[in-house]
C-alpha cells in the first residue's frame, strides 16, 4: 500500500508525466492481467513460504508445472512478492530474484537460463496492464459516482507492475523508506497507480486498494482522522475496502 506521505518526496518541477508503455500482445508478462493468473501466483507464494521454513528445493511436481514461459513467469512474481514482503523494495530485483529462483528450482534456472530470467525481471520491472487500467478507469467512475457523489477529480488510473518504479522513474518522486508499495497517488498529475500484485496481499484486492488512493483523493492525503473517518463511512456503505484498512496496526492505520 502507499506509505505515509513523509517517505515521498514530491519532484522539484512539474515535469512532462509519462506516457503508458504497453505490453505486445504475445507477451508472457500479459498474462498477469488476467485474475486465474494472480491466484495461481497467490497460490505460489503460499508454497513458497513453506519451503522458506522448511529449507530445499521445491516440490518436483511444483516444479514440473511451472515449466515453460508462463510457468517460470509465476515463479519469478511470486518469488518478488515474498523476497519483497520480507525484506522490502530492492530485494525482489532481478538479479536478487534470479539467485533466488536458482536455489528454490535450480533444474527450472538451468532449463531456463539466466539472461531470459533477468530479461524476463526487466520487462517486468516497467510493465503496465492495458486491459486492468481500462477497467479500473471504469471503475474508478463508478466507485466516484456511488462513493463520493461525483465530487472527486478525474484521475488517470495505471495498473503497473511495480509501483515504486513508476512512482520514481517514471513521476520523479523520490521514496526515502524501502516499504513494499502496492499504490500511489499523483495529485499533482492526477494518475493513481494500482500494483497488479495487489491481491496477492491477504486481505487486500485491487478494487480495496483502488478505493484506498481514492479515499486519499477525498481527503488530505494523510492517513489521520480524516482518511479513516472516509474509510468508516465507506464501509457502512458496503464498499469493497482491504479488510485491514481499519485495524491499529495496519499500514493504512498508520499517522
Amino acid at each position: 500500500m502507499e506509505q505515509k506521505k513523509s517517505t515521498t518526496t514530491r519532484p522539484a518541477t512539474d515535469r512532462e508525466r509519462p506516457s503508458v508503455s504497453t505490453l505486445p500482445d504475445d507477451s508472457s508478462v500479459a498474462a498477469l492481467s488476467n485474475p486465474d493468473e494472480i491466484e495461481e501466483v497467490r497460490k505460489l507464494v503460499k508454497l513458497l513460504e513453506v519451503r522458506d521454513e522448511t529449507g530445499g528445493e521445491l516440490p518436483d511436481h511444483v516444479k514440473r508445472s511451472l515449466r515453460g514461459a508462463k510457468g517460470m513467469l509465476r515463479l519469478y512474481v511470486a518469488m518478488t512478492e515474498l523476497l519483497e514482503s520480507y525484506c522490502g523494495l530492492g530485494y525482489g530485483s532481478p538479479e536478487v530474484t534470479c539467485d533466488q529462483i536458482a536455489e528454490v528450482a535450480p533444474d527450472l534456472y538451468e532449463e531456463f537460463g539466466r539472461d531470459r530470467i533477468l530479461a524476463l525481471g526487466e520487462e517486468l520491472l516497467p510493465a503496465e496492464f492495458p486491459e486492468q487500467s481500462e477497467k479500473l478507469q471504469e471503475m474508478f467512475q463508478a466507485f466516484n459516482v456511488k462513493y463520493f457523489s461525483g465530487r472527486l477529480p478525474e484521475y488517470r488510473i495505471l495498473v503497473v507492475f511495480d509501483v515504486p518504479y513508476w512512482q520514481t522513474e517514471r513521476l520523479g518522486y523520490q521514496v526515502s523508506e524501502p516499504y513494499a508499495v502496492r499504490g500511489f497517488i499523483d495529485f499533482s498529475g492526477r494518475i493513481i497507480l494500482v500494483g497488479v500484485r495487489a491481491g496477492l496481499i491477504p486481505g487486500a484486492t485491487i478494487q480495496g486498494t483502488l478505493l484506498y488512493e481514492m479515499v486519499h483523493a477525498a481527503t488530505d492525503g494523510e492517513h489521520g482522522d480524516l482518511w479513516k473517518a472516509e474509510i468508516a463511512r465507506l464501509v457502512l456503505l458496503g464498499a469493497p475496502v482491504n479488510e485491514f484498512d481499519l485495524e491499529d496496526d495496519s499500514p493504512a492505520a498508520e499517522k
